[in-house]
């Protein structure tokens, strides 16, 4: 987890008094967040970190949640998590989403951590400018932790890594087709927005749709089509998560270990970063868990060069270097 690659760490790297000089985020305390805390919460690191996340434990994620049980069901992600830091590193649970805490606590970190789920929340994260950021990632196939260590070098920031390159479908879009029922993409619209619960009339169309006995789906009847989503497509309650073809995939599940791994590489990151491990650009780390570890896991990452991100973008470089004081690579 030093190297990013096969390989014992050198004998040369310290093994107590690590140190973080300045405070530390972790945006997003979920399946992923949750191998980072494993690691955080014990290692004998010194310091302070934030972790930020707004949302609370659903159910149908709890296989994937290395710190939480059957009884955190409901409880804040970041109230689970926080117990966990019982070594140096000192804890502060923040109930709330990045741009709320942004605007409270003010932008000017030297090292986040990013495990959310979104290619739109990671890109709100960097639009920040922190100066250095680690990312970790679950997806069909791998498991992957990007380590950012300037906005304004060569290697590609994290927007860079996100940046749309289709039309996406809008989240009513992406509902409806993942229940079968494309036709009702406006009813799926009102619902998602009031959160009022499904009737039969359109848990009839989800079962001919996904071609299930009613009764299987009449269980959903009276909760919201989010539940509905979340809990029988992303978590399996409806459509086995091996179907092919279903769901889509950017509703797959990870596999349990898959996300704990990619927690663990993020907080090695940090760790890193606190014995003194400095990096000259972007690198990238790709692990499929389903295979044999490779012999090349982790490669440079250079800038989309598209024109289109906020590191090409000469008003934001200098906003990043005049924030913390340093001078041009160039």
């Amino acid at each position: 987890t030093f190297l990013c690659e096969k390989g014992d760490t050198p004998s040369s790297i310290p093994n107590d008094n690590w140190r973080l000089p300045e405070e530390a985020l972790l945006v997003g305390v979920g399946a992923v967040g949750n191998g980072a805390v494993w690691v955080l919460g014990r290692s004998p690191a010194q310091g302070a970190i934030h972790l930020i996340d707004h949302e609370r434990l659903e159910l149908s994620n709890l296989q994937r949640y290395a710190l939480a049980a059957r009884d955190d069901d409901g409880r804040p992600k970041v109230e689970i998590a926080a117990p966990f830091f019982v070594g140096g590193l000192k804890c502060t649970p923040n109930q709330t989403t990045w741009a709320d805490f942004i605007e409270k606590r003010g932008h000017e970190w030297q090292h986040v951590l990013v495990a959310v789920d979104s290619a739109a929340d990671r890109r709100s994260v960097q639009a920040t400018l922190p100066r250095w950021i680690a990312n970790a990632w679950t997806q069909p196939g791998d498991l992957g932790l990007s380590v950012h260590d300037r906005f304004d070098g060569n290697g590609a920031c994290l927007a860079c890594l996100y940046l749309p390159t289709e039309t996406e479908p809008n989240e009513d879009e992406l509902v409806a087709g993942a229940l079968a029922i494309p036709q009702l993409v406006d009813e799926v619209r009102t619902l998602l927005h009031t959160a009022n619960g499904v009737g039969r009339p359109f848990l009839e169309a989800v079962a001919d749709g996904l071609q299930l006995p009613l009764e299987e789906v009449l269980r959903y009847e009276g909760r919201s089509v989010r539940e509905l989503y979340v809990e029988g497509i992303c978590g399996g309650g409806l459509i086995p998560l091996g179907m092919i073809g279903l769901p889509r995939q950017e509703l797959h599940v990870p596999l349990a270990h898959q996300s704990a791994l990619a927690g663990v590489l993020l907080a090695a990151s940090l760790l890193g970063r606190a014995v003194g491990k400095t990096i000259d650009t972007t690198m990238t780390t790709r692990i499929d868990v389903a295979r044999p570890l490779g012999d090349f896991l982790t490669q440079p990452t250079l800038k989309a060069h598209t024109g289109l991100c906020i590191c090409e973008d000469q008003d934001y470089v200098r906003a990043y270097q005049a924030k913390f004081g340093i001078a041009s690579k160039a």
